[in-house]
């Protein structure tokens, strides 16, 4: 014990080795050893011995708490209980074994149980502040924002310099909409601790979420500083130098993750990834490790219950409904891109087969989209306060044959419930334009151009390919009857007006010196972009000056209503597509307000759905196969009026009977699918590839 004392770690071990070879049983020793092994850091080392020792005296409370607390820094929690649970049983009036009990039980969901073992450590050292940092954590867990608040700042009172009690409070401080203090809380634990890595991570997760993108990303570069390996930070300052268009070594962190992704590490979240990567491979690949670090398949119940309807089913639905049960699992259920994209499709669903189960994991945003939502499905279930397995139970229930997963790796996803399978056939779709990468998703629903056959290898799903675009739309969409004049949209009277509302990530040096030589070709030309933060205004200002373009050149325009945001495309002339990732929901706004689309095939999914639109409207000339191509036929439109105003007619022409805009026959193609999934599913086969058919 003197050795250990003295940090004499490795003698200590050499001399309990030899005294166990004398005394193989001697419990003392093995529990000792056990101890000098942890502190040298070889936890999975220190078990054996420690397990033999409380195996030998099963009473003694050093043994089973020291055991207990290396199970519990190895993250072996279930193993842990049972040493947790003899520790407190030997000597109840331990406040650590009562706090670290509480900390597994945390860790393994068990919140209850968490937090009266964190009351019963307070009951003991009212004064110390571990406990009551961990009650608040726990009952944060709960969603029971307003006590952990207290608890929290009852930890304060105790210990006012404690980093971690104020990173704790930011995170419930977020979570209750308190913005500004959950900044100053991860800033003050920063202050007290310079290397707390979780602290500087969350910080710029919200100043990016506040679109203040310059604090952001120094708070991301000073956390890769000192911890480049960190979670996903070479992720995160790769997505917020994207939003921000900072190029600055752009090329570098692009080079830095790759190499990550190529190793096998979890450095980027895929959604990120697809705005600059051109290799579907480099991007499989990123999901399949992403899936397996976060949402590892987790084995579904033995017995899965039968198809019975809860009690809390919608009237809509009775007893007796026979029907196929397709579940929507999405966190954007309101006013928002993938609502606006598919509620036409729910309303068009064939009530006489179908049945259809929203599983909301976002929010009620009380919109009137939200409305014919609601009106649209026989039952919206709020999911965004269950833990997965608790979502998963909720699906289980109801009978779901089919499973759509319209978020995937982006917005307010729950990837977490699939990881069980709580349906027999589970789909990408549409909320994410790759892979998800895991076998317990079956099939991703894509078109032939979007993902040609030469592509297919690169997807762990099977292909349920529809006959025309994969993206669907809605036919009743509105938009406004105002007929906005270019002097109030900013615009010059005369000048030809390139545009792209595209979100600014999705902008790269490549494409916008592309766009830089189309202005510089076509004289008095302006490029229309979107606004979305002062930093990348500032930043598109500075990167055309420095290619001879004047800024004044480029035009922001403000956030609008969708209804009038459509109507001011009429203003437009020509649509100037992005690359790798193409415009998606925005190029058919684009085409649904008659706005020509130029685009440029590119080599992953996200950069051929312009391609896909394309054709599915009717327009294929304004597909470009290389960038040269794309520059001259921009400059070509820009200085053929009438060749223009030809696509623009056509476009017209067409919005009521494209493909594209046919919601109806969109329904028809899905449900197709559906019944071929189901069929296959229902007959104990395997999925398989699905053909588009006419």
């Amino acid at each position: 014990m003197q050795l250990i004392q003295r940090g004499r770690l490795a003698d200590a071990e050499t001399f309990l080795r030899e005294a166990l070879r004398a005394y193989p049983d001697a419990s003392d020793c093995l529990g000792l050893l056990g101890l000098a092994l942890a502190q040298l850091g070889r936890l999975d080392d220190s078990v054996v011995p420690l397990t033999r020792a409380a195996a030998l005296e099963p009473a003694n409370l050093s043994h089973n708490y020291t055991l207990a607390n290396v199970l519990l820094m190895s993250e072996r929690h279930n193993e842990a209980l049972p040493y947790h649970e003899a520790a407190t049983r030997i000597d109840p009036n331990h406040y650590w074994a009562q706090v670290n009990f509480g900390i597994s039980l945390s860790k393994l969901r068990r919140l209850d149980e968490a937090i009266d073992r964190f009351r019963r450590a307070i009951a003991l050292q009212d004064a110390h502040p571990a406990a009551w940092l961990n009650l608040g954590n726990g009952q944060r867990e709960l969603g029971q924002l307003e006590a952990a608040m207290q608890s929290y700042e009852a930890a304060l009172k105790r210990a006012p310099d404690f980093a971690d009690i104020h990173y704790n409070r930011g995170i419930a401080l977020y979570a209750q909409k308190r913005i500004d203090e959950a900044i100053a809380s991860y800033e003050r634990a920063i202050q007290l601790r310079k290397d707390y890595a979780e602290a500087y991570y969350n910080l710029g997760d919200l100043l990016r979420e506040q679109r203040r993108i310059d604090a952001a990303v120094k708070a991301y570069e000073k956390l890769a500083a000192f911890a480049p390996d960190f979670h996903q930070v070479k992720g995160q300052l790769l997505h917020t130098r994207l939003d921000g268009c900072i190029w600055r070594d752009l090329d570098t962190l692009y080079d830095q993750i790759e190499q990550d992704i190529r190793a096998d590490r979890n450095t980027v979240q895929p959604f990120v990834l697809q705005a600059i990567c051109e290799s579907e491979e480099l991007l499989a690949q990123s999901a399949r490790t992403y899936s397996r670090e976060r949402y590892p398949a987790s084995l579904p119940p033995a017995e899965p219950p039968a198809r019975a309807r809860p009690e809390t089913q919608s009237p809509k639905a009775s007893a007796g409904d026979s029907r196929i049960r397709i579940g929507y699992l999405c966190g954007e259920f309101r006013h928002q891109a993938t609502s606006l994209l598919m509620i036409g499709v729910y309303e068009h669903c064939d009530r006489e087969r179908f049945s259809l189960v929203a599983f909301d994991s976002g929010y009620d945003d009380g919109s009137p989209t939200r409305r014919r939502l609601e009106a649209a499905f026989d039952e919206m279930v709020d999911i965004s306060g269950m833990s997965d397995l608790a979502a998963s139970d909720a699906i289980r229930s109801r009978g779901i044959d089919i499973l759509v997963n319209l978020n995937g790796f982006f917005g307010f996803s729950r990837q977490g419930v699939f990881a069980s399978k709580p349906a027999p056939v589970q789909v990408n779709f549409l909320g994410f334009p790759g892979t998800i990468g895991a076998d317990y998703i079956d099939y991703l629903i894509a078109d032939p151009i979007v993902i040609p056959e030469s592509s297919r290898r690169h997807y762990s799903e099977k292909l349920a390919c529809l006959p025309h675009c994969y993206q669907p739309n809605d036919r009743s969409r509105v938009m406004s009857d105002k007929r906005f004049t270019r002097t109030e949209l900013g615009l010059p009277e005369n000048g030809f007006v390139f545009c792209c509302f595209n979100n600014n990530y999705k902008i790269l040096p490549a494409i916008f010196d592309l766009w830089m030589r189309i202005l510089k070709a076509v004289d008095g030309s302006v490029l229309w972009l979107l606004k979305d933060n002062t930093t990348a205004e500032a930043s598109l200002r500075r990167e055309a000056a420095a290619r001879g373009v004047d800024a004044t050149r480029l035009v922001f325009a403000e956030r609008w209503p969708s209804d009038e945001h459509l109507a001011r495309h009429r203003q437009a002339d020509l649509f100037l597509d992005t690359l790798p990732y193409n415009a998606h929901t925005t190029g058919s706004d684009a085409l649904w307000a008659g706005l020509p689309l130029l685009t440029c095939c590119g080599s992953t999914f996200p950069g051929r759905v312009g391609a896909s639109l394309l054709h599915a409207v009717g327009v294929p000339e304004l597909i470009a196969q290389t960038p040269d191509d794309y520059e001259k036929l921009a400059i070509a439109l820009a200085r053929d009026p009438e060749r223009l105003g030809e696509l623009r007619s056509r476009l017209a022409a067409s919005r009521m009977t494209a493909a594209l805009f046919d919601t109806a026959r969109f329904a028809r193609d899905i449900e197709r699918l559906f019944l071929t999934m189901v069929e296959r599913s229902r007959s104990a086969l395997p999925a398989s590839p699905i053909e588009a058919s006419h």
